[in-house]
């Protein structure tokens, strides 16, 4: 029965605008990249509004002094390198700041969003498809993103494309879809590694529902640490201890366990952020997490 709908959706994708389609993808996108330049020349004044995690010094460092840091000759641990390394590109070709090269760098990042959002099934009704690009394209969380150095357009796309792979993969498992599954995760681990326990759900889920898919899953989730093993190796040569992307990835988690639990107790966000940070300070305390530099630390966290 899914094979037979399937067949038809896929018959009925052939006459479905995709040049529609692709325009619509192109319009949207020209839209996010005009909406982050009209905010930089709004706030152009504030460099710390603009650039709020630091990315633009870490990709200021990298492009002039080709070292990954904060503070020149301080190499940091506190961020993936994805991210900073797709602002840098541009700033080493123009010898541009690299802060303002970020609406170009987050709208490439939207429009290959949208673009993934096309791959799946139940989006090549021309309909369907048109919908929900407008609802992702106009979404104004992803259009406050647009003008600054955060990384989550390009994490969205990261972790969106790992989701299309493991759909792939489950629907026809094969070493292709293998790999790019394992690619997709890898690459969205670099960029910020919210999906590095993901292997621990993903193989057992695979195992108990779609079993064939058990050794391709496993072979993506080694694919994965391949990927960022390097980046791994080079953090314990800085820091002398294993993190095997960044430091400043679980303070966010602990934040957010913060919020979900402290949300009808305190009044507030300055109060939760206050009990987030105290509750991140005795963790560093228990685990010595202290003794890093403070440019290895989560900078909305720094005391």
């Amino acid at each position: 029965m899914e094979g037979k709908a399937e067949t038809m959706i896929r018959r009925d994708a052939r006459n479905s605008g995709w040049w529609g389609t692709i325009i619509l993808i192109t319009a949207l996108s020209g839209f996010y990249v005009l909406t982050g330049y009209a905010v930089r020349e709004k706030r152009a004044d504030a460099g710390e509004w603009l650039d709020p995690d630091n990315f633009a010094r870490i990709s200021r460092n990298l492009c002039q002094r080709h070292e990954f840091s904060e503070i020149p000759g301080r190499p940091t641990v506190s961020r993936g390198p994805a991210y900073p390394g797709a602002l840098a590109l541009p700033c080493l070709a123009t010898g541009g700041d690299p802060v303002r090269f970020a609406p170009v760098v987050n709208g490439i990042c939207h429009m290959a969003t949208l673009g993934i959002l096309c791959l799946h099934p139940l989006l090549w009704r021309r309909r369907v498809r048109h919908l929900a690009l407008l609802f992702v394209g106009l979404d104004p969380l992803l259009l406050n993103y647009a003008g600054r150095t955060y990384l989550e357009p390009m994490l969205i796309l990261t972790v969106g494309a790992t989701i299309i792979g493991i759909d792939r993969l489950a629907r026809i498992p094969n070493a292709s879809n293998m790999a790019i599954l394992g690619v997709a995760w890898g690459l969205s681990l670099l960029v910020k590694p919210i999906l590095l326990y993901l292997g621990l759900f993903l193989v057992p889920c695979m195992f108990l529902f779609r079993r064939r898919c058990t050794k391709y899953s496993l072979g993506a989730s080694l694919l994965a640490l391949v990927i960022i093993a390097p980046w791994s190796i080079r953090n314990m040569g800085v820091a002398g201890q294993f993190i095997p992307v960044s430091s400043g990835s679980w303070e966010i988690v602990l934040k957010g366990d913060t919020f979900s639990e402290a949300i009808f107790k305190k009044d507030g966000i300055i109060a939760l952020e206050e009990m987030a940070m105290d509750r991140l300070s005795e963790i560093d305390r228990q685990y010595g997490i202290q003794d890093l530099p403070e440019e290895n630390r989560e900078p909305y966290y720094r005391k």
